[in-house]
């Protein structure tokens, strides 16, 4: 980058946006975020009745699915948010989907593979000192079946991209082109932009419990900080998938992976252990990171006409 630009995006030049502000362009109409909204949600419905179509070919009425093969099939369901993130902001907000991934106009997969190893390390730091705080290692032998591998290795990554492409993608860029146009005062932008998508992640995992539900809730607000912050979702991905997994593979260890689907309850302890762990990971990731630009723009939204 030379020191023009440098300067230009320090600046926070007129030119240049924000990963969040990237879609959200004055000469769109005010119907065009909503119809990425409702695109969205049909595709997020049709995934689920797919899914359910699917589960009742595949398994006899009488013979359900074990935690493995269930598991599996709800991170696919999410994988599909992926092309439908992608597809609605395409569609109803016109412009190219690479900038739904970072403001470089593409995914940056240095970046994010940097990121996921050290938050995979140190999420499962995190899940060692849990097994040693609760004793919850057992002493007996467990089997990996390759429904486990498939989940661990493939489609988890694939469900935290799918939610993050919604929450800290489209929706922030939805949620910052109607904001453009309701308020002028910047902090209530923000409440809107990062905090709204973020309650919303919250709630949609279903019942839980007040810990559990703040802790899903500020989660979904570092990872907004952290996109904002790197001018993209790649390390926000890292953290989740790893996050994820080593949740799954404490779970796998333990022998609970049932009770890890069921569950709707979390200790304020738990809470601050695992908030603090992830904050600092992603402290750590936002100030090493190589994404330095935080700031881009779209290829024909030029404000000066």
């Amino acid at each position: 980058m030379s020191l023009r630009e440098s300067r230009s995006l320090s600046s926070g030049s007129s030119e240049t946006e924000r990963y969040w502000r990237l879609y959200a362009h004055p000469a769109q109409a005010w119907w065009h975020a909503s119809v990425a909204l409702v695109l969205l949600a049909l595709g997020i419905g049709m995934g689920i009745w797919m899914l359910r179509l699917a589960s009742e070919a595949w398994w006899e009425p009488a013979a359900l699915p074990g935690p493995w093969e269930l598991l599996l099939w709800l991170e696919m369901g999410i994988a599909w948010w992926i092309p439908c993130s992608l597809w609605a902001v395409h569609i109803g907000l016109r412009r190219p989907l690479g900038y739904l991934f970072s403001v470089y106009g593409h995914i940056r997969w240095g970046v994010l593979m940097r990121a996921w190893a050290v938050a995979l390390a140190a999420a499962g730091g995190m899940a060692v000192l849990d097994f040693w705080i609760t004793g919850a290692l057992p002493a007996h032998r467990f089997a990996v079946p390759w429904t486990a591998v498939a989940v661990l290795v493939l489609f988890t990554p694939l469900q935290a991209a799918g939610e993050e492409l919604v929450f800290r993608g489209a929706l922030q860029q939805i949620m910052a082109s109607w904001a453009g146009r309701w308020t002028g005062r910047a902090w209530l932008r923000h409440v809107l932009v990062l905090a709204m998508p973020s309650l919303l992640f919250a709630a949609l995992h279903g019942q839980q419990d007040v810990p559990l539900f703040a802790m899903r809730c500020l989660l979904g607000l570092v990872f907004a900080w952290v996109t904002v912050r790197t001018g993209g979702l790649e390390v926000a991905m890292a953290l989740h998938a790893a996050n994820n997994q080593a949740a799954i593979a404490e779970a796998l260890c333990a022998g609970r992976v049932s009770a890890l689907l069921l569950d709707t309850h979390m200790a304020w302890p738990t809470l601050g252990l695992q908030l603090g762990g992830t904050l600092g990971v992603a402290w750590l990731l936002v100030c090493r990171s190589t994404a330095s630009k935080q700031t881009g723009q779209m290829p024909g939204t030029s404000r000066g006409g």
